[in-house]
């Protein structure tokens, strides 16, 4: 079954972004990596990254066309997710004007969702066992599934541990800091 929906990758013109966090790091610092408790969920950091990095990603491959996103229905972001969405749009990020829909759909309806299902366990699987591997010493274990997806699309990643997750809030701190100026 996964090999299947897999090969529903093949000839498509797509990329693939996945984001993972250790939530033991994620947790204690949530409060400052946003400024209200709506959006602090660990899911809204992995959205955002995921929507700028689509961006960044079609704009740097040279396919500077529209995008639409469609994600996994998840009726407890759904508003949240939205509004997310329209504060990106509202930003200076590159090209945000490209970005035209969100939606949300059961995975059971579309075998495309249930293929990014997999890239999306694939990554977490693949960073968690690259922490693993760390911390015992020992070799990474390699999934076939990630291997064979990369035969078909490109497969990025972003993974957050305590020390990257800190850098990520200075970083954000010296932007605002930055934009703040600028205004």
């Amino acid at each position: 079954m996964q090999e299947w929906l897999i090969r529903t990758f093949k000839g498509l013109d797509a990329q693939a972004y996945g984001a993972s966090l250790l939530r033991g790091a994620y947790n204690p610092l949530s409060s400052q990596m946003r400024s209200g408790p709506a959006l602090r969920s660990p899911w809204f950091l992995a959205f955002e990254a995921t929507v700028l990095e689509l961006l960044r990603g079609s704009t740097t491959s040279g396919k500077p066309h529209s995008i639409d996103l469609v994600f996994d229905r998840q009726d407890e972001f759904f508003d949240r997710a939205h509004g997310l969405f329209r504060d990106i749009l509202r930003t200076k990020a590159a090209k945000a004007e490209r970005l035209k829909m969100l939606s949300f759909a059961p995975k059971d309806d579309l075998a495309a969702l249930q293929a990014v299902d997999i890239i999306t366990y694939e990554v977490n699987q693949y960073f968690s066992e690259q922490e693993k591997a760390a911390a015992s010493g020992r070799l990474p274990f390699r999934r076939w599934q990630l291997d064979e997806v990369r035969k078909y699309i490109p497969v990025n990643g972003s993974f957050w541990d305590a020390g990257s997750l800190e850098a990520l809030i200075e970083t954000t701190r010296e932007l605002n800091a930055r934009n703040a100026v600028s205004s």
